[in-house]
């Protein structure tokens, strides 16, 4: 029953983790404790063997159904972090073209003389 009980909290504490907003700056603090609970989630759910009483059951409903809610916070998550990669590639792109605006020519408006 130790296993149920110990996913059971890391489940309800990743849920809050995730539930919370937190400001731009503290998100690489936010990202360390999702990942540190979704490790401890990994190792209960390895210590669970496949006989459960009907406590353990109750348990393991309660924590598919968070699971079902986390899902899409987690999804969320990760399109802000994708989102915040784009902007930075954006942005250094942008830097180079302005610190070097001719590097990349095309070669539209070139003369070619057929004239023998």
């Amino acid at each position: 029953m130790a296993a149920i009980e110990e996913l059971f909290k890391s489940t309800e504490m990743l849920y809050e983790a995730l539930d919370k907003t937190v400001k731009r700056e503290l998100r690489d603090d936010q990202i360390q404790d999702i990942m540190s609970l979704l490790d401890k989630r990994d190792e209960s759910m390895k210590k669970i063997q496949t006989s459960l009483s009907s406590q353990e059951s109750r348990l393991m409903k309660k924590i598919i159904e968070q699971d079902k809610i986390i899902l899409p916070l987690l999804v969320k998550v990760k399109a802000g972090i994708q989102q915040d990669i784009q902007n930075v590639r954006k942005t250094k792109s942008s830097a180079v073209k302005y610190v070097n605006p001719y590097q990349n020519r095309t070669a539209d408006g070139m003369f070619y003389d057929k004239r023998k």
